[in-house]
């Protein structure tokens, strides 16, 4: 079963979404991963296959006190790096568009339909449904939407049983 673990606060928050997926372990998952907004207000993400402690071996642990965490249990698309979550926007090939890192438990039934309504190109070797939620959400903001109205209107169109934390890197 997934697990979210999200920090917005004073600390530096990669030890307090490390610790908090480290306690979701006992769940059952396949990956893991966790995004840190920096002080410069790009984000770092780290991702591994396999146990939370994978993170450990991933390089130096971003400092942000800003950050959200996973860990995923494939239910759409091959268990690999590429498909860990936090997936970004940058890395599913928009790099001219806001940077979106985002996190979903759950299925989007829809997410097929949204690609080609919506004339979508993603990085071919992310096969995961949650592709579809920074992908849209950095399209969107590009149109002057505001973070929140972005959100809103994003997951509006998904259909399916789900729960979903994003974060944008100008907010």
């Amino acid at each position: 079963m997934c697990g979210i673990v999200g920090y917005v606060g004073g600390q530096e928050a990669w030890p307090i979404i490390y610790e908090g997926l480290r306690r979701l372990e006992y769940r059952g998952y396949d990956s893991a991963g966790i995004a840190v907004v920096d002080p410069h207000g790009d984000i770092q993400l780290r991702k591994t296959v396999g146990k939370v402690s994978g993170l450990e071996r991933t390089g130096e642990h971003p400092n942000g006190s800003v950050g959200l965490g996973h860990t995923r249990w494939a239910s759409v698309g091959v268990i690999s790096e590429p498909n860990a979550h936090p997936l970004d926007s940058h890395e599913l090939g928009h790099p001219n568009h806001p940077y979106v890192a985002a996190v979903l438990n759950g299925d989007i039934d829809n997410y097929a339909d949204l690609i080609e309504l919506h004339d979508l190109e993603v990085a071919p070797e992310i096969t995961t449904d949650a592709k579809i939620v920074p992908t849209l959400l950095s399209r969107k903001l590009t149109t002057g939407s505001e973070n929140i109205e972005a959100f809103r209107t994003t997951v509006s169109a998904f259909e399916g049983s789900m729960a979903i934390v994003s974060h944008c890197a100008d907010e």
